[in-house]
């Protein structure tokens, strides 16, 4: 069967040897989303903030980051009082991550709201607090951190788009989950991030000529922020001057995109990071190769990657690169490659594998929605990495998605499989509701044991 979605298959996973969960996996869309005029991918943006603090940053600095994924916050606003789970919402972030987030200068929190990127950034936390407390080694490249202001800093690049009342918003829920994790670290009950101790900062920034680069620049603000860090004292620094960040940031809409595709292209070379040989013979040579279509399909591939070589290269090239591609779907019929498990499955049915439109209706029908009522969408990452999103409804037990994964391929009804929120990264209780289970608009994921 050819496959209809083709780009929800992973080529890059970044950083290796990693625990699944600390990495990100890059699918075709993802790589398609660095196409101009095109919306960042969460993936995409995870992946090169992992890639910059990873590769870029001196190790000292490295110590001092500490950065969420981009589903976070989303994760965060549903566990806020505003869907009223009040701190027990909250509470369950905090038991996903072990480190004591304060022994970090800076917590970053990418965040995306109704299809528009900003960048937070709370700097020193820990001195929000003035009561003594046991004192850590605070001097980061020659600069006394303890001495630090702290605050909430967000980096926008299309400011007209929000109003004050809506960065106050986010700094609060921010704030909040911030007490209970003080709670949870460093167990103080009576203290509380306050916007008087943790008060905003909104800096002056270069601003998007367009609708579609906002991904692009928090990209580039986290990179210059954090590259360049400044000498002065933080406060010192965004009151006076923001030069670096606009020289840092001159050709951002012109060439960053290009930047972030030839690093993908670079590490799919290296057998480290690529899920598959080869891998980067797939994709075009700079991103005005990339199509403009969001379906992917074997033979549309295929054309496309003809009509590339038949332009730079000779018939004997263009007939070994259609190869690959013919490898690449035959790959997916022996092996699954993208099991978050650490076992591999080399005798996979074809039942196992993406099933194309017709099943993925009959599945969905199977479920039983009763329109008449709330429903909400859950996109599905199965274990292969193939995403479906579907609709529910709110008061249908979650084991309905279990019913929906057997229902569209039969094999897995034998295997043992557990699903698992997207974060907290923790099994799910199959027999609490949709809604009970805070799974609204949300990602669940096949976990095979």
């Amino acid at each position: 069967m050819e496959s209809e979605s083709f780009g929800n298959y992973s080529l890059l996973r970044y950083p290796p040897g990693y625990p699944p969960r600390d990495q990100t996996d890059l699918n075709i869309r993802d790589i398609n989303s660095l196409k101009k005029g095109k919306y960042l991918t969460d993936q995409c943006v995870d992946f090169w903030l992992k890639y910059v603090q990873t590769e870029k940053l001196s190790p000292e600095i490295q110590e001092t980051v500490y950065t969420y994924s981009s589903l976070f916050y989303t994760s965060l606003l549903r566990g806020s009082s505003l869907n009223n789970n009040g701190p027990n919402g909250r509470r369950r972030y905090s038991r996903r991550i072990s480190v004591d987030i304060f022994q970090k200068d800076f917590l970053v929190f990418p965040v995306v709201v109704d299809a528009h990127w900003q960048l937070v950034i709370v700097c020193y936390a820990e001195n929000s607090n003035s009561e003594p407390r046991s004192k850590r080694p605070r001097t980061v490249e020659g600069k006394n951190t303890a001495e630090e202001p702290p605050m909430i800093i967000i980096l926008d690049s299309y400011q007209v788009y929000n109003k004050p009342s809506a960065f106050v918003l986010m700094a609060a829920i921010i704030r909040s989950f911030l007490t209970t994790e003080w709670k949870v670290h460093r167990g103080e009950t009576d203290f509380e991030f306050s916007p008087e101790n943790l008060p905003l900062r909104i800096p002056d920034l270069p601003q998007q000529s367009n609708l579609s680069d906002c991904g692009v620049y928090i990209l580039q603000f986290f990179e210059g922020f954090f590259t360049k860090p400044p000498s002065v004292p933080l406060l010192t620094f965004f009151q006076t001057s923001t030069d670096w960040i606009y020289s840092y940031t001159k050709n951002v809409e012109t060439d960053k995109r290009e930047h972030i595709y030839q690093t993908i292209l670079s590490l799919l070379r290296s057998k480290q990071h690529q899920l598959f040989p080869n891998a980067c013979r797939l994709l075009p040579k700079t991103t005005s190769g990339l199509p403009v279509s969001e379906r992917f399909s074997q033979a549309g591939f295929l054309s496309l990657f003809a009509n590339e070589v038949q332009i730079t290269a000779s018939e004997s090239r263009k007939a070994e690169t259609t190869k690959v591609v013919q490898d690449f779907f035959k790959t997916w019929n022996q092996t699954k490659f993208l099991n978050n498990s650490t076992s591999t499955n080399n005798n996979v049915k074809e039942d196992d594998l993406e099933s194309g439109p017709v099943e993925l209706e009959a599945a969905q029908a199977s479920l039983g929605i009763d329109v008449s009522k709330p429903c909400t969408k859950v996109t599905v990452r199965m274990a292969d990495g193939t995403r479906y999103t579907i609709t529910l409804n709110v008061s249908q037990p979650v084991s309905t998605i279990r019913q929906f994964i057997c229902q569209l391929r039969p094999s897995q009804a034998s295997k043992i499989f557990s699903l698992v929120a997207s974060y907290p990264c923790v099994e799910i209780n199959e027999s609490l509701t949709i809604q009970d289970a805070n799974l609204n608009n949300s990602v669940v994921t096949q976990q095979m044991k």
